[in-house]
């Protein structure tokens, strides 16, 4: 399949655009190497706390856009010079302790709705993980990302609540209550006669 795009990429314009062979596409794509490449070149100077943004802006200067802006199409790029490897870890923990924690408790989910439930956010996160390659994290991407974490959190605390306690059925009228009745027993709060707290604890 693809050699066959490459081969109608040869004599189509439309579908070289497309492909990101001619055109504004290619120009995106020679961006985005470039802008990959002088970003790794400037975190070896500090890979482990990166560089505060404007040191960051100064640095990659020679990245700057006809807009004025330096366009940080790969998010992780972006994290790592204003965090370092160190703020990177961070930053993809927040993914992975999530994934893991939905993906273990999987197994523990009976209902055919609720794991469909779990497993939404569980394909949207991984989703962004690749996303993010390619785009940089703000506005929407960012609020989706903290809209699948609270999803994500929901999900796991619902499943992790306690099973409630089965109630205690309250004696009928006329008939005496036994020990295993709720704030009521032979030694306290009994109101039946000795014979009837004995018969009790027999049963």
């Amino acid at each position: 399949l693809g050699a066959g795009l490459l081969v109608m990429a040869q004599f189509s314009p439309a579908i070289a655009e497309r492909i990101g062979l001619s055109g504004h596409s290619s120009e995106t794509t020679a961006y985005r190497r470039q802008l990959l490449a002088r970003g790794i070149e400037e975190l070896k100077d500090s890979p482990l706390l990166g560089f505060s943004q404007e040191e960051a802006g100064y640095r990659l200067a020679d990245m700057v856009q006809g807009e004025g802006i330096i366009d940080f199409v790969n998010t992780y790029l972006w994290v790592a010079l204003l965090a370092g490897v160190a703020g990177l870890c961070v930053f993809l923990g927040n993914w992975f302790h999530f994934l893991a924690a939905v993906w273990r408790r999987r197994r523990r989910i009976a209902d055919a709705e609720a794991l469909a439930a779990a497993a939404f956010p569980f394909a949207a996160l991984v989703m962004l993980l690749e996303m993010f390659f390619f785009t940089s994290f703000g506005s929407q991407p960012a609020f989706l990302t903290f809209l699948l974490f609270g999803l994500s959190a929901s999900i796991l605390v619902r499943r992790s609540a306690p099973a409630a306690s089965p109630a205690v059925p309250e004696p009928r009228p006329g008939e005496s209550p036994g020990p295993r009745a709720a704030g009521r027993g032979p030694v306290s709060g009994y109101a039946g006669s000795a014979t009837d707290c004995r018969h009790d604890l027999i049963v």
